[in-house]
């Protein structure tokens, strides 16, 4: 079982299966998607459906070179 924000669902657009950009950086990061905020995740959707739009796959690495982790 895994226990999850409900803002996940709602306001982060989050729809399960995952994508496998969201996939790739959980487990980049290593850490579980009960571990992200919902800020977090916002962030995360929010490049890939930019990419996305301009028909380009996101990955990791461009995700890093616009946002840095913090604990």
């Amino acid at each position: 079982m895994v226990t999850l924000f409900a803002d996940f669902f709602g306001n982060c657009n989050l729809r399960l299966s995952l994508s496998a950009f969201i996939a790739d950086l959980l487990e980049y990061y290593r850490i579980h998607i009960s571990q992200l905020s919902p800020l977090g995740m916002v962030r995360a959707r929010h490049l890939e459906y930019c990419f996305r739009s301009q028909e380009i796959v996101p990955t990791v690495a461009d995700f890093r070179r616009f946002y840095q982790m913090h604990v």
